[in-house]
């Protein structure tokens, strides 16, 4: 207790290194006395060491946690939360996983505005490198957290546009092997702007440096334009006071010529553009008939993940347990599972007619976080009626292993234990049949 009271004092007295020196001398008696570890850590938040203030704090153990998680805690969540800050320009990976610590303490912490912004910035970048694919998914998940609505609603548009980007680049080469050789009117990279002059009657485009550029709105703005029109800040969605105008200026003029072409009478359908497209696809909710009986429908008003993933997944099932399963037939080609993978998931045992089975697991090097996914059951089969069941397998991935493929670590064996699957709905391109 002397030491104690000796380091207390010096840290009041701004005597660091006295007060860090009579701590230890407390801690050689009690490796766990709380108030050592506690005056220790509070020497260096005063100091600014961060690093060594969260050394201190992880320390403390289950006990001093039951006991003074109230302190504990918040002071934890702080640490980590300001360590990301100051580290997110130059180490966004190891900022990420701070603040995902401090999200797993408190999952009110101010760390979700901040994660956000990071996931936002490996957005943009996805994107400058061409990735639209990842810059979807990394859009997707900075929208999954508790953020204000004007950076949900931008987060929003962002991830739209890299889908669209991604659906572009992988439909693209379908559509040059099919139709040779297309003219396009030009494929505008992220940093680009749209615009038609009215001279040419053609759209062209007109580089900018800065992304959403928005409509001219003074007189300088305007006269650096010149006659031309802006019609996009994206090169994706028009501007509804001037790109629409323009569309529909083309629909009007183009109105009286197609109706002198046409002749009416009945018409012969051409050749599908796509024949094998996904004219038939759906997406059919799981009914009680198809699940075993450790299968339960998780209610947004107490599940935090239901709750969460409410606007894209109106109905959600879990279950944990090895051997639960899902049973169902369908007639179609290709079957998926709309689901979550996240540090609670196992693996699924995948059984489709008499296919030798497949092992599919709801795990991977980014699930510090539970995030929306889709679970390949089938592709192309031959068709006809197809029966398919899958099955929580009893083993978990090495779990470790996955996530040390991003330096990550389990920071907390409890969070990432279990064989969990949540599951949605089912893609069918096809139908489900009883």
């Amino acid at each position: 207790d002397r030491f104690i009271a000796d380091g207390r004092k010096a840290a009041v007295a701004g005597q660091y290194d006295e007060a860090i020196k009579n701590f230890d001398e407390a801690l050689k008696l009690d490796a766990n006395d709380y108030n050592a570890l506690w005056g220790k850590a509070d020497v260096y938040q005063r100091q600014g060491n961060l690093l060594e203030q969260q050394k201190v704090l992880e320390k403390l153990n289950a006990d001093a946690y039951k006991e003074y998680g109230g302190v504990v805690k918040p002071a934890l969540e702080d640490n980590y939360r300001k360590q990301a800050e100051a580290i997110m320009g130059g180490n966004p990976d190891q900022a990420e996983a701070l603040l995902r610590k401090a999200i797993d303490i408190n999952k009110k912490s101010d760390a979700h505005q901040t994660l956000a912004e990071i996931l936002e910035r490996k957005g943009d970048e996805a994107l400058k490198k061409g990735d639209f694919a990842t810059a979807a998914t990394t859009f997707e998940a900075a929208q999954q957290l508790r953020i204000a609505k004007k950076m949900r609603s931008k987060l929003q548009g962002k991830g739209e546009i890299a889908s669209f980007l991604a659906f572009k680049k992988s439909f693209m080469p379908k559509f040059d092997a099919m139709k040779g050789a297309p003219n396009e009117a030009g494929v505008h990279v992220i940093t680009e702007q749209a615009v038609y002059d009215p001279k040419e009657k053609v759209f062209v485009v007109q580089a900018v440096h800065q992304l959403g550029r928005t409509e001219p709105k003074t007189d300088e703005e305007k006269e650096a334009l010149g006659d031309k029109i802006l019609f996009s800040p994206d090169g994706v969605h028009p501007y509804p006071d001037s790109g629409h105008e323009l569309y529909l200026q083309a629909v009007i003029r183009g109105m009286k010529p197609i109706r002198e072409a046409g002749k009416p009478g009945p018409r012969v359908l051409p050749e599908p553009f796509v024949k094998d497209n996904w004219e038939a696809a759906r997406m059919v909710p799981l009914t009680r008939s198809m699940l075993s009986d450790g299968w339960q429908k998780l209610d947004p008003k107490d599940n935090d993940l239901a709750r969460r993933f409410q606007n894209r997944m109106p109905e959600m099932w879990g279950a944990r347990r090895p051997g639960e399963t899902i049973k169902l037939r369908f007639r179609g080609a290709t079957l998926r599972m709309y689901d979550l993978l996240g540090p609670d998931c196992g693996q699924v045992i995948v059984r489709v007619d008499d296919r030798a089975p497949a092992i599919k697991p709801r795990f991977d090097a980014y699930c510090t976080y539970h995030r929306l996914a889709t679970l390949s059951v089938a592709e192309d089969l031959p068709e006809g009626i197809h029966t398919v069941e899958l099955e929580i397998h009893p083993d978990q991935p090495d779990k470790a292993a996955i996530l040390a493929q991003r330096k990550e670590s389990i920071d907390n064996p409890a969070r990432y234990d279990g064989t969990f699957w949540y599951v949605g709905s089912i893609l069918v391109l096809g139908e489900v049949v009883p």
